[in-house]
């Protein structure tokens, strides 16, 4: 990153200063800071400072439900994951990592190449050479954290994670001793956020960017000295900040779970086999030592935490990718599903002038519920959920009270208390998934992390208190429902949890496997397990009366069978049980063990009556890749015809495993279009060229599967030919396809191609975006993108020659077509088409265009531009497309209808175009045209001649005269493009005129909209001496001399067309996470769409750089305590000079309070941060600009 501005950087934060407190804010009594060191608080103290908190803090709960702290900032900091043990000891993550500047919206200039990394290894080596001694001078974004005068890879060394034990030691239920028992995670530059823990036989297992560790205390000192790897690999690539690994919990097959985020994984098991994902988020799971590991299921961005219910369904909320009109996601993950999210979605190509800004997550719909033609590889949500979800629990049975049985809780976290809750909902069946049946609040004002149902059946709760940024406080809150929390069933529970099952005989634990709460089930399980005693298992799997018995006892001989595997013969019989929940669970858990013996048996289950048999059936069969089953499955597949997304899922991913890659290229012809589209699928899982046969299906929706299969994710590069020759076909109308064949047509790069992206760019019928997309296409034919033009994925080799699929190739290698398709089948080794990463390769270098022949795109381009000559009213994005075409092809043929164009075209896009491509051809006499633009009526053409001024082979010192009397005589816009090219010569004279303006600046006749341009252009030029000259204004002028001249270079002479873009699009401002405008974004903040006539300039400027000043009704949390004592907390609707309305409660209820009745009262914090800190100062005008303009 550049330096930001010398002055308005220093000054806003001098104006902000309660900001930057909060920031750095320290507890009175702060927690532990060295391993091994305690903090204890007396009773008095912890009982002041729990008084206190909750009595500042503004928190809408239900009827019923009490929230009390538990733990305050005097004994942790930064608070993220915990877990709690049996006695009620907790343990909390601590991080100090969301400061850590390493996320890659603070980094465009990484956004190509990070797609280049595929391996932890990579990364690796892409920081030691990013952040290398010889580039300290580079690396301003590096702050000096040792202090060794080198701003380096060993400053982020200084970023360490945290691991607090916390205990209530005296019994009153707060705790009042903190011990900081790890402190580490810092000495590898892969290492990031510590969002992942579960106390574990005595030891705390640890998720943690790249691995999952095991954390023992091996001396009895209270410090986990000790440290073992259980897997590591999951972190390929930079990302946005906190999509690591977290939600590590044991599973109800007694495996480990854990989740990462699109950092992605790359790695070799202990088994000796790759698994490779490197652009997406995934859920794994292992045995506690690691052995067994498998990907579970990808497609996920960053879910954060992660649930089972007492099915031992895996269910989530994924946040969502920040875009405007997209929502998170509540998602169900069974084995093998793809949830269809890349990193690639979210950065790479877009800021690449070579590619476009179509993005498939967005415009194919991925993120919605199963809408119409819906890409069939992916399996939808259950619905779209809310802002930021975090931590996630499942109430096992006695937590809180009855009344909040069956529910799943989790978190929403906006950045700021007021607009943060903690939802409680509940799931009901639908066909082989689930639809959401309830909803609830649990809390509102309270900004959650991490949660965890306690042994005293209480929820805990993590409180990060406001904003994204580490900030040295963090609080634990316990909520809980007083009449239900002394109850005898929450005291048995608290006792069993706490009992050492070993002690007991076989029989009593055994007993337990019917208990009410989960937790005590499953810790009966797993010592049954431990005992190797199947009897027992089998003896409650077969007892009718209590279903939650029978669960546990099918899952604890499914455990027993992954190490003695002739006990999974056991589970046959339960294939044919009365209870179609059991038929199910017993055909999963035959696939999951890979009883081959039963496959035949379980194939009749493929007809059940009830779909969640059919799904869990049709799993198994595909993990057993048992052959004999395809054309029953087909035959599944076939009925459903479609209607249940779950069951169309997993037969896809069943054909795939089985792997019969004739048997699915056959179905080409089969009357189902269901049928036809699972066979598309599956083939795209294996990378199979016989997917093109499919390219010429009946069905678009088909035929565009068949196309993404080809293209997506790296693609088949033996199928590119088949989808390229489909534009000149059928006529084929729908976007997605058609997107994906001029790629294809690029991709293949021979004359034939470029004759078919120039028939799509002329025929008047296709859609204007589309022409230009092929347009686009040619135009840079010569030196194409390495990222795919469709969906972002970075090819080694851009361009591919016609050939056999990459299954035939495989096939010819070793001669064997079944080896090929069985090595193919396994749909989660994910072998990347970037090549697989050597753990001592260099780090990648930035992305380089591949080189080729011009000549065929550019005669192409030429016939095109001379088709629309004269033609004022052609379409206008086509002439924009081709003008840029032209200047990139170096088309000088054409040159004259560009001319022609910039001089009388009446559309200013195109003669701003022309002119840009008659400079980047090299035309003739560019100086009469940078006259002829000079003069345009138009500043936006006008402005643009002048960006190009510096470009044109006159001398320097013309060009200042030119600047100057631009600067001197021009209007505001020409005046700001004027002094931003003087910033680009570096030449004497242009300095000397900078100097000039300099003095103008000191002398108090600057205008006020031309100083931030000023001030950009002294930095860009790099002068020494004229940097000098504007740091010594700085210091003598008063702070709030500054601040008045920030405001007023701000408030006028904005480009409102940048500023939609620094809204919509800006990574560091991510206005669309929280704001929506006109139906685009999101409501975690106010809409913006008449905010130009809500606000005036002035307080637009005040709002963005200094939002805590004024709380937009409706989006603050306030707590008033009342002179009779009474106590309201809830959102501010409204206030007057006498009184103030809140909305109160759950449900919410209006109270219209005097203010004259108001003993005390916390106003809210706003959640946004000050933009004045994060943007450009032009970029904070341009944006004020634009929200100006909306009413």
């Amino acid at each position: 990153m550049g330096s930001r501005w010398p002055s308005f950087a220093a000054l806003i934060g001098l104006s902000l200063a309660s900001s930057v407190l909060l920031r750095g804010a320290q507890p009175p009594s702060a927690p532990p800071a060295t391993p091994g060191e305690t903090t204890r608080l007396d009773k008095a103290a912890v009982t002041r400072l729990a008084t206190d908190a909750r009595a500042k803090l503004s928190v809408e709960l239900p009827e019923g439900v009490e929230l009390s702290l538990w733990a305050s900032e005097e004994l942790l900091v930064d608070p993220v994951a915990i877990d709690l043990e049996p006695d009620g000891t907790l343990y909390v993550t601590s991080t100090s990592r969301n400061n850590m500047p390493l996320d890659i919206r603070q980094h465009q200039d990484w956004m190509a190449t990070v797609h280049t990394l595929k391996s932890m290894q990579d990364l690796r080596a892409f920081y030691r050479k990013v952040m290398a001694p010889a580039n300290s001078d580079k690396n301003a974004w590096i702050a000096d954290l040792n202090k060794d005068g080198s701003r380096d890879i060993k400053d982020m060394e200084e970023y360490k994670e945290r691991i607090y034990r916390i205990r209530d030691t005296d019994g009153d239920g707060r705790a009042d001793e903190s011990r900081l028992v790890f402190e580490g995670f810092n000495e590898d530059p892969a290492f990031d956020i510590l969002g992942g823990i579960l106390l574990q036989d005595g030891s705390v297992i640890a998720g943690v960017p790249p691995g999952v560790y095991r954390l023992r205390d091996s001396d009895g000192d209270g410090v986990l000295d000790q440290r073992t790897t259980i897997g590591e690999g999951f972190n390929t690539h930079p990302a946005f900040g906190g999509h690591g690994v977290s939600g590590v919990t044991l599973g109800p097959d007694g495996r480990l779970y854990w989740e990462v985020g699109d950092i992605g994984l790359h790695l070799v098991d202990k088994a000796g086999k790759t698994w490779s994902v490197p652009n997406q988020g995934a859920v794994m799971r292992s045995e506690l030592d690691g052995s067994g590991f498998e990907v579970f299921s990808t497609g996920t961005r960053n879910l954060q935490e992660f649930s089972f219910d007492d099915r031992g369904n895996l269910i989530s909320v994924d946040n969502d990718g920040d875009h405007p009109g997209e929502k998170e996601r509540l998602v169900y993950l069974p084995y093998g599903s793809d949830s269809g999210w890349r990193s690639n979605w979210q950065y790479g190509k877009y800021t690449d002038a070579k590619n476009n800004r179509y993005n498939v997550w967005m415009r194919e719909s991925y993120f919605k519920p199963r809408p119409e033609n819906q890409a069939a590889h992916i399996l939808a949500p259950i619905e779209n959920w809310y802002a930021g979800p975090s931590g996630m629990v499942y109430n096992p049975g006695t937590a809180l009270s009855d009344a909040w049985k069956d529910y799943f809780f989790v978190s929403s976290f906006p950045g700021a208390a007021p607009n943060a809750r903690v939802y409680g909902f509940t799931l009901s069946p639908d066909g082989a998934g689930f639809k959401k049946k309830d909803e609830k609040v649990l809390t509102k004002g309270v900004l959650v992390v991490g949660m965890k149902i306690g042994p005293d059946g209480a929820l805990y709760l993590t409180d990060w208190i406001t904003g994204w940024d580490s900030k040295n406080n963090g609080r634990l809150w316990k909520l809980d429902t007083p009449a239900a929390a002394g109850s005898a069933i929450r005291k048995e529970v608290q006792d069993l949890l706490r009992a050492d099952f070993a002690q007991r005989p076989a029989g009593d634990v055994a007993a337990l496997l019917r208990h009410v709460d989960m937790r005590v089930r499953q810790k009966a399980q797993f010592d049954l397990v431990r005992r190797g005693d199947v009897q027992a298992l089998l003896l409650a799997a077969r007892d009718r009366a209590d279903l939650h018995a029978r669960l546990h006892g099918l899952w604890g001989v499914a455990q027993l069978s992954r190490k003695q595997s002739a006990q999974a013969a056991e589970l046959v019989a339960f294939l044919t049980d009365a209870d179609a929940e059991i038929r199910a669970q017993a055909a999963r858990l035959i696939g999951d063990v890979r009883y081959a013996a039963a496959a035949d048996r379980v194939v009749p289950l493929l007809k059940d009556a009830e779909p969640r048999a059919r799904f869990f059936a049709a799993e198994a069969l595909g993990r057993l890749a048992y052959r004999p089953a395809g054309a029953a499955i087909v035959e599944m597949l076939a009925a459903n015809d479609g209607r249940d997304q779950w069951l169309q899922h997993t037969g896809a991913g069943a054909l795939a495993a089985i792997g019969d890659t004739a048997a699915l290229e056959a179905l080409a012809s089969h009357a189902s279009k269901s049928v036809r589209s699972a066979a598309v699928v599956a083939l795209r899982r294996l990378h199979h060229g016989g997917v093109a046969r499919f390219l010429a299906d009946a069905d678009e929706g088909v035929a565009t599967d068949a196309a993404r299969a080809i293209n997506d994710d790296g693609g088949i590069p033996g199928a590119i030919a088949q989808l390229a020759a489909r534009l000149g076909t059928a006529k084929v109308t729908n976007e997605p396809l058609v997107r994906r064949a001029i790629n294809a047509n690029v991709r293949l790069g021979t004359p034939e191609a470029v004759a078919r992206l120039e028939q799509l760019a002329r025929d008047t019928a296709t859609p204007s975006e589309l022409r230009t997309e092929a347009i686009s296409a040619l135009g840079v034919w010569h030196q194409p993108s390495p990222m795919d033009r469709v969906d972002g994925f970075y090819h080694t080799q851009v361009t591919v020659a016609a050939g056999p699929s990459l299954a035939a190739r495989r096939e010819s290698a070793d001669g064997s077509r079944a080896a090929a398709d069985a090595r193919a089948a396994e749909p989660r080794v994910v072998l990347a088409a970037a090549g697989q990463a050597a753990a001592n390769k260099p780090a990648p270098k930035a992305p380089a265009s591949p080189t080729r022949d011009a000549a065929a795109a550019r005669a192409a381009i030429e016939r095109l531009v001379d088709e629309t000559k004269g033609q004022d009213k052609a379409d206008v994005e086509v002439k924009v497309a081709l003008a840029e075409a032209a200047g990139r092809l170096e088309a000088r043929a054409v040159a004259p209808v560009l001319e022609a164009q910039l001089k009388s075209d009446p559309s200013v896009l195109v003669r701003t175009a022309s002119l840009r491509g008659l400079q980047e051809m090299k035309a003739g006499d560019m100086g009469a045209l940078m006259e002829t633009a000079l003069a345009d009526k138009d500043p936006v053409v006008r402005r643009a001649a002048l960006a190009l001024l510096p470009g044109l082979p006159i001398s320097a010192a013309a060009k200042v005269q030119h600047l100057g009397a631009i600067v001197k005589t021009g209007g505001v816009a020409e005046q700001q493009g004027a002094l931003e090219a003087l910033g680009t010569l570096k030449s004497p004279e242009s300095r000397k005129l900078l100097s000039t303006y300099l003095d103008d600046l000191d002398a108090g006749t600057m205008a006020p909209v031309l100083q931030i341009d000023l001030v950009d252009a002294v930095q860009a030029d790099g002068s020494a001496p004229l940097q000098k000259r504007l740091d010594a204004y700085q210091r003598k002028q008063q702070a709030d001399a500054l601040i008045k001249a920030f405001r007023a270079g701000s408030i006028a002479g904005g480009d409102a067309r940048k500023g939609q873009q620094v809204l919509m699009q800006n990574p560091l401002a991510e206005c669309a996470r929280c704001h929506a405008i006109r139906g685009r974004g999101a409501d975690v903040g106010p809409d913006l769409s008449k905010i130009g006539a809500t606000l005036t300039r002035d307080q637009l400027f005040e709002a963005l750089v200094e939002p805590n000043k004024r709380i937009a009704p409706g989006f603050g949390t306030v707590g008033i305590t009342l002179k009779n004592g009474d106590r309201v907390d809830g959102t501010l609707k409204e206030e007057t000079d006498t009184e103030v309305v809140v909305l109160a409660g759950i449900p919410v209820t209006q109270r219209q309070l005097k203010k004259a009745d108001i003993a005390e009262r916390t106003d809210p914090v706003s959640a946004m941060p000050p933009l004045g800190l994060v943007l450009k100062p032009r970029e904070v005008r341009d944006l004020i600009e634009f929200l100006s303009g909306l009413r």
